[in-house]
């Protein structure tokens, strides 16, 4: 019995670190570096949430494919996404200036912390509006600017 749950809890743990993706063939990962600007303050860091599709883009940040986290300095942050395949990519970014890791929002779901989006439309951001192409091997920098309500 010891034995059964040792083995059933070693596949659970490799099925936790597997990757959702298949990789990139090798030499053609692609990077998006994002530069991150017009934060209010240097309170908090910056979480910036990777989509690859529109599923859940920008309302259910568990659904983002992966995120990053980076300190404030003189109201910009900077960080990067690397090891990524070509493909179709959207990032909205938030000023996370309590640390707690989520979007504060309203009553009605307007957000309290700022908020940015790449390509920086305005109003409820898409991700038809916020999507860019990254090819394989790219280096791609990407200015992102935050709004607050």
């Amino acid at each position: 019995m010891a034995t059964r749950t040792f083995l059933v809890a070693a596949l659970l743990s490799t099925l936790a670190v597997a990757p959702e993706r298949e990789p990139a063939s090798e030499g053609a990962e692609s990077r998006i570096v994002l530069e991150v600007s017009e934060l209010n303050n240097d309170a908090g860091r910056i979480v910036a949430l990777l989509y690859t599709s529109a599923t859940g883009f920008p309302r259910d940040t568990e659904a983002c494919d992966d995120y990053r986290t980076a300190e404030i300095s003189g109201g910009k942050a900077r960080t990067s996404f690397s090891n990524l395949p070509a493909g179709t990519y959207a990032v909205l970014v938030f000023h996370d200036e309590d640390r707690n890791g989520k979007l504060k929002t309203n009553f009605i779901g307007m957000p309290k912390e700022g908020v940015g989006v790449t390509n920086n439309g305005s109003g409820l951001p898409r991700f038809s509006k916020a999507k860019f192409e990254v090819s394989a091997g790219a280096a791609v920098t990407k200015k992102v600017r935050i709004n607050y309500l």
